[in-house]
């Protein structure tokens, strides 16, 4: 879906539409990975408007609208609360980040993650200097490539010495993809590409992407020979300081791995919204909003089984 004010495009929603027994299911186009939900809007004074007409005009031809994933203090999140319509929120999770307003400075926001960490990263710096001349930059379009088919290989080797799979990772498409961010950049964003290079070596290396309030880590990866020195540690100090100077929030993205909180402060939630948008989705909505509670009551009284008598009461209050 498209928005346009005096023949300008100022939003954009990439949705599709299907069919699941009869009901008209609306979800956002894309894989079902660690992907925001939200509509690309022009900033400005008419920006929320925009996110509701795009809304109201998706709603009206599904019957259905599943959205994964969208953050908690979006302007979609506000118009999906603020609607009239039937609807619950599941799978919550954690996305953290570093906001740049809290802090004076790159001094002020180093000091906050703590002695021992500051201390550890020195450390690291030190040991791999003793390796050969190290460089942390961001790397050139003209070194992109290279630098990508590095990165990949290195996913490849870690998921399989851990017995894992993913989809993605071997696809050619997924690797011409990745080249044309990284050789492209405009006036609303695009990418950065950071390496950690011993002796001309590439040893971790950072895929983020850049708009014009904040820095989205995107795709990392490290050779685990290298493991010893922490060098992921040590290129995401770098990207931050990066993003710092340019007065970006950092977004480590949607997930609670504990690394994440050893650098940031704050948390957004997401969930996942399920909205019936017509009388014939509305059932299937109230139904499951039903079940989840009723779940949510099972949880309850087998947690209340197991604790004193005066807990039980707080529980059921």
């Amino acid at each position: 879906m498209t928005l346009r004010s005096e023949g300008r495009l100022t939003a954009v929603w990439p949705l599709v539409i299907y069919r699941d027994r009869g009901l008209r299911i609306l979800r956002p186009l894309g894989f079902e990975g660690s992907e925001y939900c939200a509509p690309l809007v022009e900033p400005g004074d008419e920006a929320d408007n925009r996110v509701a007409l795009l809304w109201r005009e998706a709603a009206r031809s599904t019957d259905i609208a599943f959205l994964p994933h969208v953050r908690a203090d979006s302007r979609l999140a506000v118009v999906l609360g603020n609607g009239n319509h039937w609807s619950f929120t599941e799978g919550t999770l954690a996305a953290p980040y570093v906001a740049r307003a809290d802090y004076s400075d790159w001094a002020n926001y180093h000091a906050s993650i703590g002695r021992n960490r500051r201390r550890e990263i020195r450390r690291m710096h030190r040991r791999l200097a003793r390796r050969g001349e190290v460089v942390v930059a961001r790397e050139g379009t003209d070194a992109s490539a290279t630098l990508i088919d590095w990165m990949l290989d290195q996913k490849k080797h870690w998921l399989n010495c851990s017995n894992l799979t993913n989809d993605w990772i071997a696809r050619p498409d997924y690797r011409d993809f990745l080249m044309a961010l990284a050789a492209r950049e405009d006036a609303v964003g695009g990418v950065a590409l950071f390496a950690i290079r011993v002796d001309g070596v590439p040893v971790a290396a950072q895929l983020v992407s850049v708009d014009r309030s904040r820095v989205e880590a995107y795709f990392a990866a490290y050779d685990h020979e290298w493991s010893v020195y922490s060098p992921g540690h040590l290129i995401t100090e770098h990207v931050l300081r990066w993003a710092f100077e340019r007065g970006f929030d950092f977004d480590f993205r949607i997930g609670d791995e504990p690394y994440k909180y050893s650098w940031s402060r704050r948390n957004c939630d997401t969930a996942t919204w399920l909205v019936g948008t017509s009388k014939r989705g509305i059932p299937t909505v109230v139904g499951l909003r039903a079940r989840k509670w009723a779940s949510r009551i099972r949880q309850k009284l087998a947690l209340g089984r197991f604790l004193p008598s005066k807990y039980r009461r707080r529980l059921n209050s």
